[in-house]
């Protein structure tokens, strides 16, 4: 009988020792997520930890989470990158926890020039965000809290490298473009820019004859996508010239983007010289883009601009007599005003609007 008494008082004595320390973990957790100053935040998550880690319960994973989150916000970003390791590993992590640790482990392997492990974070952020958006609310909270700065945080990294390949670049895009659909500012619309030019810059002038791009669809896509502003027309010529000879198709798609973006003279010329070269027989819109172009280059800045139309004007009417030439000059350059007149050659034009 003693022996049964003395069994009761240990248990009862054991689980009041066990529910004093439960309650005591209760209470110093309790105390850590309420505290705002995250250095004092910091001692007490340090003295649970050393408590309590090896216990591994419900409370290690938020631990492990709150110690991240606070590293991080006083920059200590080695430990918080170390905690925000283990945090990651539990399934049952808080999901906006989670979101913020990707975001932090992103922003701090982009400050330490690690590139690739900042795209990475990046993508599983954007990953994570896009998984949770099941309404508009949350669809435009997440995309201005998380998805946003990935995309742009991405972008930057891409950026970053010195030498980029076409694949590179157009990846940069992709993800820029995503962003300015987003967000149409023009600081997300500056990057894209500069990425553009880099593109452009891949074609070296010791080189003529070399075609440093493969992805002309996927380039013209995107020039498409910008197409309502009119800077992107620079970019549509450029591309229009650069495969003017060896790609004649692909040419005319981009020569044809850059005067639907912005009548000018040179856009308005070389779309004359390509429709021409691709059809030496039909001479009307050859001579009408070139007849802009001559209204437009008030400056006189396009060599042989005149002679080349001169040439054509010839071909087509070289059986008429000098009065009857002269008169189809001036009728269709008092047509080509008045189109260029009614278009505003400065404005955007739509892209299907000829």
């Amino acid at each position: 009988m003693k022996k049964i008494a003395s069994i009761l008082i240990f248990t009862v004595m054991f689980s009041f020792v066990i529910n004093a320390a439960s309650k005591k973990k209760i209470n110093m957790w309790n105390e850590i997520i309420i505290e705002k100053d995250p250095a004092v935040k910091l001692q007490k998550l340090q003295e649970f930890k050393t408590l309590f880690e090896t216990e591994n319960d419900q409370y290690l994973h938020m631990m492990y989470t709150h110690l991240a989150l606070t590293y991080y916000e006083l920059k200590q970003f080695g430990q918080a990158l170390e905690y925000s390791e283990k945090a990651l590993q539990f399934k049952d992590i808080d999901i906006g926890n989670k979101l913020d640790i990707l975001k932090n482990c992103a922003e701090i392997y982009a400050t330490k020039g690690d590139n690739l492990k900042a795209i990475d974070y990046s993508k599983l952020l954007i990953e994570n965000a896009r998984a949770l958006q099941t309404n508009d609310f949350l669809k435009n909270k997440f995309n201005k809290e998380y998805v946003l700065p990935a995309l742009m945080l991405i972008v930057k990294s891409i950026s970053a490298k010195q030498e980029l390949t076409e694949d590179e670049i157009l990846d940069g895009l992709k993800y820029n473009l995503e962003a300015f659909r987003l967000l149409r500012s023009n600081e997300i619309f500056k990057p894209i820019l500069e990425l553009l030019t880099r593109l452009t810059k891949l074609k070296k002038p010791e080189q003529p004859e070399d075609l440093p791009f493969s992805r002309f669809d996927d380039i013209y896509q995107i020039l498409v996508e910008l197409k309502n502003i009119p800077v992107i027309s620079q970019y549509a010529l450029y591309f229009g010239r650069v495969c003017f000879n060896k790609l004649p198709d692909h040419s005319l798609k981009f020569l044809q983007l850059s005067y639907n973006i912005k009548i000018s003279a040179e856009n308005a010329y070389w779309l004359g010289l390509r429709l021409y070269q691709n059809n030496k027989e039909e001479l009307d819109q050859p001579l009408e883009l070139l007849m802009q172009a001559i209204i437009l280059d008030k400056d006189k800045k396009i060599e042989k601009l005149e002679n080349y139309f001169s040439g054509l004007f010839e071909q087509k009417y070289k059986a008429l007599s000098l009065a009857e030439k002269e008169a189809i000059y001036d009728q269709l350059k008092a047509k080509m005003t008045e189109k260029l007149n009614l278009a505003g050659q400065d404005q955007p034009q739509n892209e299907n609007n000829k």
